[in-house]
């Protein structure tokens, strides 16, 4: 599937950055969360598209991007 079509899942623009990538899938992993919507299969469907989407973008990006904008701003636990 061309990588076009996962920054429209994300509703981002082609060739938005990890950061960006990072932050939209973040927001709609939350929004779409099957234990946010016990019961919602569409909203379960959503979910998963969009974390295919976040890890094809993710694996499509140059590792060097990846560790660049992941020593820059650590996840918090």
């Amino acid at each position: 599937m061309a990588l076009a079509h996962y920054y429209r899942i994300l509703g981002l623009r082609t060739g938005a950055s990890f950061g960006d990538v990072k932050l939209a899938y973040r927001n709609l992993a939350r929004l779409y969360h099957p234990d946010t919507n016990p019961g919602d299969q569409l909203a379960k469907e959503k979910f998963i598209q969009v974390t295919q989407a976040y890890q094809a973008l993710v694996n499509a990006l140059p590792a060097e991007a990846v560790a660049a904008q992941r020593t820059a701003s650590p996840t918090q636990t």
